[in-house]
């Protein structure tokens, strides 16, 4: 019930900016996005998963993009933080920061219709905080 309204909430608000933190809470965060949506900040703490071993875990977040969008995904974290999004069909779209980018990176393009689980890690031992924004590609 309580998922329910959190994303009633987070849709019915989605033409203006939004933050949300899953620090606390144990519920992944779903949100919807259309080509009406202004940008999405989302945060919590990095799990000790990676790209290549998120997937068992619960994702943090799972974004419903209702039509077919540009968008940028950008993470910040530390150097050791990484993002893993899994659409519908299992596609694995993969980044990690590194000491250059200083915490950042991001995956941008043009986004299919669908459901995108998204897991935040770190390579490291440490679960550090982060901050993943969804935007339009202006």
């Amino acid at each position: 019930m309580t998922r329910r309204l959190v994303s009633a909430f987070i849709t019915a608000c989605a033409t203006v900016p939004l933050v949300f933190s899953s620090a606390l809470a144990q519920v992944s965060t779903v949100i919807s996005i259309n080509n009406a949506s202004q940008a999405v900040t989302l945060q919590g703490m990095a799990s000790s998963a990676t790209c290549a071993t998120a997937a068992i875990e619960k994702p943090q977040h799972t974004v419903e993009i209702t039509e077919d969008s540009d968008r940028r995904f950008r993470i910040k974290g530390d150097s050791e933080t990484t993002l893993l999004l899994i659409n519908s069909q299992g596609k694995r779209f993969c980044i990690q920061t590194d000491n250059f980018s200083n915490g950042e990176a991001e995956l941008t393009g043009r986004w299919t219709r669908g459901t995108y689980k998204v897991f935040v890690g770190s390579r490291s031992a440490a679960k550090p905080s982060y901050i993943l924004s969804v935007s339009p590609l202006n």
